[in-house]
C-alpha cells in the first residue's frame, strides 16, 4: 500500500509543479498559444491559457479516478492496483513535460 500512496503523492506533487509553472508563465498572456507543434507541418493546434489549464484539470481528474480505482482493486487484485498507481505517476510526469514544452514553445 505504501507504493500506491507514494506514487499518487508523487503524482500530486508533479501536478502542483505543473500548475505552478503554467500559472507563473501564463498570468499575463492573452493571445493564442501553440499547444501542438509538428516539425513537418508546423504549429497545428492553438488554444488559450484556459486550454492549458483544462489539460491540467483533466489530468488531475484522471489521477484521482485512478487513485480510487487502485484503492478498490487493492484488496481484490493487488497487481492491478500497482499498475494504476504506476501509470498515474507516469501520466503526471508526461503532463508536466507537456506543460514545460508548451511554455518553451510560446514564451
Amino acid at each position: 500500500m505504501i507504493f500506491i500512496k507514494l506514487s499518487f503523492a508523487g503524482g500530486l506533487i508533479l501536478f502542483l509543479i505543473a500548475w505552478s509553472v503554467a500559472y507563473i508563465n501564463l498570468a499575463d498572456v492573452n493571445e493564442l498559444l501553440v499547444i501542438h507543434f509538428d516539425y513537418f507541418k508546423g504549429a497545428n493546434f492553438f488554444g488559450t491559457k484556459q486550454t492549458v489549464f483544462a489539460v491540467l484539470a483533466v489530468g488531475l481528474l484522471i489521477l484521482l479516478v485512478n487513485f480510487f480505482l487502485s484503492r478498490v482493486f487493492y484488496f481484490r487484485e493487488r497487481s492491478l492496483a500497482y499498475v494504476f498507481a504506476g501509470v498515474s505517476f507516469f501520466a503526471a510526469l508526461l503532463i508536466l513535460a507537456q506543460i514545460i514544452v508548451i511554455m518553451n514553445t510560446n514564451l
